[in-house]
């Protein structure tokens, strides 16, 4: 069994989404960094990763972030049917993931009875009579 202590874990980032506006286009909306003790990282490509919400906000006027967020509204129909896609390939890896943890479960059952079955036979206990007993 491995132990991960909760200090040893890695604190990842948050990944940055942009939100629906009115008009079905996605728009920036700056969130809140008190919830986001390890910071944000944009969609966008950048490696950066923004500890406040000027940072980011400087981040959205960028080149690279608005011709990012152009490309998302282009490719909409696009992200549906890879989310689509996404959903159900997740729906099939929990399936084989779920027949693998049997199959596993089962091996192990037999790795223990048969385990047992060696111990026996390399010290099998002495057959004592005791009624034969002097």
């Amino acid at each position: 069994m491995l132990l991960i202590s909760m200090s040893s874990l890695a604190v990842e980032p948050d990944v940055y989404t942009p939100s629906l506006g009115v008009s079905g286009d996605y728009i920036d909306i700056i969130p809140s960094f008190a919830s986001l003790p390890s910071g944000l990282r944009c969609a966008c490509g950048t490696t950066t990763v923004f500890s406040t919400s000027q940072k980011f906000k400087t981040h959205t006027r960028s080149q690279r972030h608005i011709k990012w967020l152009v490309d998302v509204n282009a490719n909409r129909g696009n992200i549906l049917i890879e989310n689509a896609e996404q959903k159900r390939l997740i729906a099939e890896q929990r399936i084989i993931l779920a027949r693998l943890e049997n199959d596993l479960k089962a091996k192990t059952v037999t790795i223990d009875c048969l385990s047992r079955q060696i111990a026996i036979m390399q010290n099998p206990e002495p057959n004592v009579n005791l009624l034969e007993f002097d």
